[in-house]
């Protein structure tokens, strides 16, 4: 167990942490792949590449313990998509990609909860610091509307106080900077606040704010990995606040 004190506030991410990012985010990449196989009349044996270069093992439908979905930024991962496909000799366009990650997430959306799936030990969790008078939040780099669904859907909305997605503040996560708005917003110390995660980004945003950090291995990253940033645990059920 990990007992973290002096504790009021927690700022948790959603995939990985929340929810199961396997499930959510290999649906979502085989979507893009198809999307980019059909737009650029591409062998359609490259498909599995695809997958694999935006982060997916279609052999066993987990993510990549390195991305980049799941630990970059979109923008981020967009740009290596742009330059896989040049490699490839593909006359890829920054902006095409976007539109098809666009399409992409506007069709998968009414299928969405299909896909959603509370990790273990999470309402539990959430109930638990609820009672303990610990405020919540969510920063995720999903939009604010689909992750304040998400929530609704799985019954835990009625546990945050405010749900930040990357349209909130059009900063990335890892500057810290959308912590420091929320902070600010809603009045609290940096020093009464832990960042809840599974990556090294939700780490690099804690750390940016002046904010402490616990990791958790239920996302794509193993906890000795984790564990060279800040204090990892496997699950949330081992994180003690007082």
């Amino acid at each position: 167990m990990l007992n973290v004190k002096n504790v009021k506030n927690v700022i948790w991410d959603k995939d990985g942490t929340l929810i199961d990012v396997h499930i959510y985010w290999s649906e979502i990449i085989r979507r893009r792949a198809n999307e980019i196989v059909k737009k650029y009349n591409l062998n359609y044996a490259l498909y599995t590449d695809i997958c694999k270069m935006l982060g997916l093992d279609v052999d066993n439908g987990r993510l990549l313990q390195e991305g980049p979905v799941g630990v970059l930024s979109r923008y981020e991962i967009l740009e290596k998509l742009h330059i896989y496909l040049l490699d490839q000799g593909v006359n890829s366009n920054m902006n095409i990609n976007e539109l098809i990650f666009n399409v992409v997430h506007s069709e998968f959306k009414p299928f969405m909860y299909n896909y959603v799936k509370l990790l273990p030990c999470i309402k539990d969790t959430l109930d638990k610091f609820h009672q303990q008078g610990i405020r919540q939040y969510i920063i995720t780099s999903d939009t604010s509307e689909n992750a304040k669904s998400i929530a609704d859907y799985l019954g835990i909305i009625k546990y945050f106080k405010k749900i930040w997605g990357k349209d909130e503040v059009r900063v990335p996560k890892k500057t810290g900077v959308p912590a420091l708005k929320l902070m600010e917003e809603e009045n609290l110390e940096s020093k009464e606040t832990i960042c809840i995660g599974d990556t090294k980004m939700d780490f690099d945003m804690a750390k940016n704010s002046n904010c402490r950090c616990v990791l958790v291995a239920t996302g794509q990253i193993p906890r000795n990995v984790l564990a060279q940033y800040t204090d990892a645990v496997n699950n949330v059920s081992e994180i003690l606040l007082n």
